[in-house]
């Protein structure tokens, strides 16, 4: 077969190793473009009882004694501003504002009324 044919000359070129290296890594890509495919070896693996999903203690040690905690520094509560009415400036500037915001409204809906306005039908002059 054509790809065995160029699994071998792959290997002969000195890409690889051995038959085993190049299949290996062919496996990895598989999985690396194909998740799914992972996935579904990972099911059927655990299926068939070769693998089990629960962590060896030897790789994640002692989780019986959690770390303990440390406890949190004390803070001083903060000092409330003091209320300060707002200046005349503040709501000039709010009204100012709301009254440019209604002039805005007004001209936006006057373009929008004299762009689609329906015009009469006239018939074309004759010469």
């Amino acid at each position: 077969m054509i790809v065995d044919q160029e699994l071998d000359a792959v290997i002969r070129a000195g890409v690889f190793r051995n038959r085993e290296h190049a299949i290996h890594e062919a496996i990895e890509t598989l999985f690396l473009v194909r998740p799914q495919l992972r996935t579904e070896a990972a099911v059927e693996l655990f299926r068939s009882g070769e693998r089990n999903f629960i962590p060896d203690p030897d790789i994640i040690g002692d989780v019986v004694a959690p770390p303990q905690a440390r406890p949190v520094p004390a803070r001083p509560a903060p000092v409330p501003a003091p209320i300060v009415p707002p200046a005349v400036g503040v709501v000039a500037s709010l009204l100012l504002g709301l009254v440019g915001g209604l002039i805005g409204g007004v001209a936006a809906l006057a373009g929008w009324a004299a762009a689609t306005r329906r015009r009469l039908r006239q018939p074309a002059s004759a010469t």
